[in-house]
C-alpha cells in the first residue's frame, strides 16, 4: 500500500486545475487585441478561440470572473491586458443584471488572485505540473476504482481553457436550478444606477482612447430574462441607450437561440455558436 501511495499518480486533481487557471488569468503576462469581461455566464458562455475564428491574427483573452461587478478595478485590470501597439482594440462586455449590483461590485474573487503573492503566482503557475505528479492516490481511491459498484457517474463537467474559457455541460440538465438560486439573490441586491452611470463614463473613456467597445446581455433562458427583470431593477432598453449614447455598441442577443444546462449558464456547444456569431459582430464592426 506504501508503494501504491508513493507511485501511482492520482486521478486528475480538479482543485488544482481550476487554481491553476484563475491564477493564470489574472497574473497572464501576454497582451490581447480583444478583451471579455464579465461574469460566470462569460466565463463560462465565450471562447476566445471561436471568437477569433474569422478574424485572422487576432488574439483574445476572456477575463470573466465569477460574480463579476463593473467597478473601476475591473476597468483598469482588463485595460492593461490590451496590446497598446494593436490597430483594433476591442472590448466585449456580457452585461448581466447580477454584474451592476452591490455585491458584485466588491469583485471578491477577482481581489483574492490579484492579491495572491508573487511566489504563491509564481508556485501555482509554474509549478503545477510538478503538483499534479506528485499527488499520489490513496488504497481507498484504489479499491473504490476497482469496484463498478463504488463508482460515481459523474453529472457536472467543466473543462478549463488557457484562454480563460470553462467548457461546461451537465450530463442531466436542469433550467430550473439558478431561478431558485436568482429568485433571493436580488433581495437588498438590486442593479444600481452608480454602476451604470460609472459602466457609461468608463465606456465613453475608452471610446475616446480609439478602443471599441461592444456590449450585449448574457443570453440564459426566457424564464431567467423574466425573473431578473421582474426583480433586480435591470432595464436593458436604457442600458443599451447608454452604452450607445456613450460610444459603445449593443448587440441583441436572443435567449431561445441557445441552450443552458441551469438555467444561467449557456451548454457549451451554444457557447461556441454565440461565440461565434460575436466575432462575425465585431469582424463587421471592425470593417
Amino acid at each position: 500500500m506504501l508503494a501504491i501511495k508513493l507511485f501511482i499518480p492520482a486521478e486528475e486533481n480538479v482543485k488544482t486545475k481550476q487554481e491553476y487557471f484563475w491564477t493564470l488569468k489574472t497574473h497572464n503576462p501576454d497582451k490581447f487585441d480583444i478583451i471579455v469581461m464579465g461574469d460566470s455566464r462569460i466565463y463560462r458562455g465565450i471562447s476566445p478561440e471561436y471568437l477569433t475564428k474569422k478574424l485572422p491574427e487576432t488574439t483574445a483573452i476572456n477575463l470573466g470572473f465569477s460574480s463579476a461587478g463593473f467597478s473601476n478595478l475591473y476597468f483598469n485590470f482588463a485595460e492593461k491586458k490590451l496590446k497598446k501597439e494593436t490597430k483594433n482594440k476591442v472590448i466585449l462586455i456580457g452585461i448581466s443584471p447580477h454584474s451592476l449590483t452591490p455585491s458584485a461590485l466588491k469583485n471578491e474573487e477577482l481581489k483574492s488572485y490579484l492579491n495572491k503573492s508573487k511566489t504563491d503566482v509564481f508556485k501555482t503557475i509554474s509549478l503545477a505540473n510538478v503538483y499534479k505528479t506528485a499527488n499520489s492516490i490513496t488504497p481507498s481511491q484504489i479499491i473504490n476504482n476497482l469496484s463498478s459498484t463504488n463508482k460515481q457517474y459523474k453529472k457536472y463537467n467543466q473543462e478549463f481553457y488557457t484562454n480563460g474559457w470553462v467548457k461546461s455541460s451537465n450530463e442531466k440538465p436542469n433550467i430550473n436550478i439558478a431561478l431558485y438560486k436568482y429568485k433571493n439573490i436580488f433581495t437588498n441586491n438590486k442593479v444600481s444606477e452608480e454602476a451604470i452611470n460609472n459602466l457609461s463614463i468608463q465606456i465613453n473613456k475608452w471610446t475616446k482612447k480609439g478602443i471599441k467597445v461592444i456590449c450585449f446581455r448574457p443570453p440564459s433562458t426566457i424564464e431567467m430574462e423574466q425573473l431578473e427583470d421582474s426583480l433586480s431593477g435591470y432595464n436593458e432598453s436604457e442600458i443599451s441607450r447608454k452604452v450607445i449614447t456613450n460610444g459603445g455598441y449593443w448587440i441583441n442577443i436572443n435567449s431561445k437561440n441557445y441552450v443552458s444546462y441551469d438555467g444561467s449558464h449557456l451548454h457549451y456547444e451554444s457557447a461556441i455558436k454565440l461565440s461565434e456569431k460575436l466575432g462575425l459582430d465585431i469582424k463587421e464592426l471592425l470593417n
